[in-house]
């Protein structure tokens, strides 16, 4: 059942099945014109409960724009067949470029080998091929995403969301804040309760320290909600 945070307000729980993070917190912002903040993975659990609450809310979805914080199949699985003609998908343009590089399967073959230098078998690896859902429920490939960059505004009523690029997580991570309410969704880039996971990139140096960077960015921010995209919302930025 979806939960109405405030009057146009929403958070939509999509179950992520066999999946340790067990939910994805979905945001939706209601209005004339309203604003989906990720999707689930292309599974039909979170298909189903998606266009469940969905409906619940009773959102016009010829009206209904998309936000994706980041590249990650749980975030962005399912967003290009929610959408209807005349609305968008934004994601950040460093993790957009990513999702629609043409050549998935050699990112994910190199990918794969890297793991297998670290250790991990080829057996291993080779089960994992057909079974990884941030490979398997991805999102197919789709060209219609709209790119963001840091410091672009989107404005949904009287909701004023500035992207905030927040590396680490993702290449490209992407925060939404919304100053007036003084309310950060924070996608995976700050989590009560768990961590979120630093891993290789191609083309990236560290990923941890630009991940230590962006938290010390978004801690300069006055924050008064904090709406994290899974588990628990209770909690709050470290000041200092």
């Amino acid at each position: 059942m979806a939960e109405q945070i405030q009057k146009d307000l929403w958070r939509l729980e999509i179950p992520l099945v066999g999946n340790p993070l067990k939910t994805l917190n979905s945001y939706l912002l209601v209005g004339a014109r309203s604003l989906l903040i990720d999707t689930g993975f292309r599974q039909e659990p979170c298909r189903e409960a998606m266009e469940r609450q969905l409906c619940e809310i009773g959102v016009d979805r010829d009206r209904m724009d998309i936000f994706l914080t980041h590249l990650h199949s749980d975030h962005t699985g399912l967003a290009p067949e929610l959408i209807r003609p005349g609305c968008r998908i934004y994601i950040g343009r460093i993790d957009g470029t990513r999702l629609t590089a043409p050549d998935q399967d050699a990112r994910w073959r190199h990918l794969s080998a890297d793991y297998v230098r670290d250790g991990f078998s080829e057996e291993e690896m080779e089960r994992l091929w057909d079974t990884n859902p941030a490979k398997v429920a991805a999102p197919p490939p789709w060209d219609g995403y709209t790119f963001l960059e840091d410091g672009d505004t989107l404005v949904y009523g009287e909701h004023h969301l500035r992207c905030i690029l927040t590396p680490g997580h993702t290449p490209g991570h992407l925060c939404l804040y919304e100053e007036k309410a003084r309310r950060l969704f924070s996608g995976d880039h700050v989590l009560f309760h768990i961590t979120p996971n630093i891993c290789r990139w191609d083309g990236v140096a560290d990923s941890l320290g630009d991940y230590l960077q962006s938290l010390d960015r978004v801690k300069g921010l006055e924050v008064a909600e904090l709406l994290p995209a899974h588990r628990s919302e209770t909690g709050d930025l470290p000041r200092g």
